[in-house]
């Protein structure tokens, strides 16, 4: 692995369309959660009034099981009058550690018993969020996208195209959030020209009862507000099909990283597929339970220290002139030093194995816990494949955890 030794500020400009003169379209897809009997009663005639179409996730081990959910009949009416359905699994349970039976039961069931109603549902959203690189690869044998909800250190947005398909994340709209507010998100949304997906679960008459209900009333001010103020509407289906967009539809969805959870060891315990030359301060440890974006069991931790120290994942051969997503979670803890830093650098290899140059993807300072995203295309046009590196700089102070590291062609 080579690293260049030399410190470059790198600052990215990110102008929609500045250089084609014309602003990105920013665009607004409403997601209805659960398929809540109250939200059929109450947002389905506020979209309908409005004109406005939503992507409902309906769970269909739960519809018309009891009077909390919608039933067959009522579901098939969104799907008649043009509203967008996505499964939202059959148990509504998280796939986190889930054997690869009951994970394909919960994507392929919900997928077959929406079929057997009539609707074949082009995406999946994730229960409770959670998606790592097993949940994603083969939720892509199933469907064509995929949505999550954005938790702290998640970006509110998505970038216009989209990254990648099966990773449209979107924001909760709790009780807490008020009309003002949801207006502000989508404003800033806006301004960035990117798609912003509100997450609705319970449309309710009257003061909202908990969390995930929020009144019909300012429901119906906010559709009216979009269709006066001119923001595009799109369903999380055309959303799908939007101009560019990555992972899905135009690329594979297909993770290129081997071994992305840390999972599989070798017979020295140390994780399959990935290359360290320093085994005191690069180790394996156990996620401790709930950690946000992390797998359930193992994730890489670099430890700092007098020296540079990396990780490095197995070689990757690339299509000519494709470009790529690096997704992963990350903890940083007390991360400090005149090294306080933590990167990503990608060595670019030609046909031969030889080395041709490198791109820094990025930094992370400091302390945090996030799910972070980085474009990637090679500089090198003879550049056949990369080899990723997580490292830590010389004389960092402090522990980085890395986990779910997912890399797919647009």
């Amino acid at each position: 692995m080579i690293f260049k030794k030399l410190l470059v500020m790198i600052v990215f400009l990110t102008v929609w369309g500045s250089l084609a003169g014309n602003p990105a379209e920013a665009v607004v897809a409403v997601r209805i959660d659960d398929g809540a009997l109250v939200s059929y009663q109450n947002a389905f005639p506020a979209l309908q009034k409005s004109g406005i179409k939503a992507t409902w996730g309906i769970i269909t081990g739960r519809t018309g099981k009891d009077s909390y959910y919608a039933n067959w009949m009522q579901v098939g009416e969104l799907k008649a009058n043009g509203q967008c359905i996505w499964s939202h699994s059959v148990d509504h349970i998280s796939l986190f550690g889930l054997s690869r039976t009951k994970l394909q039961y919960e994507l392929q069931t919900s997928l077959n018993t929406l079929k057997s109603h009539g609707i074949t549902p082009l995406g999946f959203i994730y229960p409770m969020g959670d998606v790592n690189a097993t949940i994603l690869s083969w939720t892509a044998k199933y469907y064509k996208g995929g949505s999550n909800v954005g938790w702290e250190g998640d970006p509110l947005f998505n970038d216009l195209p989209i990254p990648n398909k099966y990773l449209i994340i979107g924001r909760g709209i709790y009780s807490t959030v008020s009309l003002d507010e949801l207006r502000t998100l989508t404003l800033q949304s806006e301004a960035a020209g990117e798609l912003f997906v509100p997450i609705f679960h319970e449309i309710v008459p009257g003061t909202p009862t908990d969390q995930y209900s929020w009144n019909v009333n300012d429901f119906q001010a906010y559709l009216d507000w979009l269709v006066a103020s001119g923001i595009k509407t799109v369903t999380l289906d055309e959303a799908l099909a939007l101009p560019g967009s990555g992972g899905g539809g135009g690329g594979t969805g297909t993770n290129l990283i081997q071994n992305s959870g840390f999972e599989t060891l070798d017979a020295s315990g140390w994780a399959a597929n990935w290359e360290r030359k320093d085994t005191v301060y690069v180790l394996l440890e156990n996620s401790p339970s709930g950690a946000t974006g992390f797998f359930s069991g193992k994730r890489l931790k670099l430890v700092g220290n007098l020296n540079e120290v990396a990780a490095t994942a197995a070689s990757i051969k690339l299509s000519p002139g494709a470009t790529y997503q690096l997704t992963f979670s990350v903890e940083t803890q007390l991360l400090s030093g005149s090294g306080n830093r933590m990167g990503i650098w990608v060595d670019e290899l030609d046909s031969g194995g030889n080395y041709l140059g490198g791109q820094e993807l990025g930094g992370i300072y400091g302390a945090t816990v996030s799910r972070n995203t980085y474009p990637y295309k090679a500089k090198n046009v003879n550049t056949a494949e990369i080899q990723i590196n997580f490292y830590t700089e010389a004389r960092a102070q402090g522990m980085v955890y890395v986990d779910n590291v997912i890399f797919t062609a647009n």
